[in-house]
Order: structure tokens, then sequence, then C-alpha cells
């Protein structure tokens, strides 16, 4: 499922979907490829790597000033 939302986001948030493959250790699956994709979408043999956040937390205080703004 990761593999196929990161394909669907890459034109929106590439930098974002660059990490997510990063950390699942795959090659980027882009939206075009999509239409010629077969399940399972990551190898199964290949280990995850690391989990970190994908994107900065967003604090109330920040929310609340960009709002505000």
């Amino acid at each position: 499922m990761s593999g196929g939302l990161g394909a669907l986001l890459s034109p929106v948030v590439p930098h974002v979907t660059e990490k997510l493959f990063a950390q699942l250790n795959a090659p980027p699956l882009t939206f075009e490829a999509l239409a010629t994709a077969r399940y399972p979408l990551l190898d199964r043999d290949r280990p995850v790597g690391t989990p970190e956040p994908l994107l900065p937390r967003l604090e109330e205080a920040r929310v609340s000033a960009i709002v505000v703004a």
C-alpha cells in the first residue's frame, strides 16, 4: 500500500515520496508505472529501512500563527 500511495503522491510532493521510497528501501514507483504494476508492489525479500517522520511536526502555536497571518 505504501508504494502505491507514494506513486500517487509523487507528482504532488516529490520530496516526500523520495524519503518514503528510501525508507522502504525500494526503487521509486511512478504514477505512470502504476498502469503496468503487479502485486506485490514492493519486494518482500528486501528489508525495510529505518522509519522516520516524512514531514516535520507542526505544533499548535505554529499552526495558529499561520492561520492568523
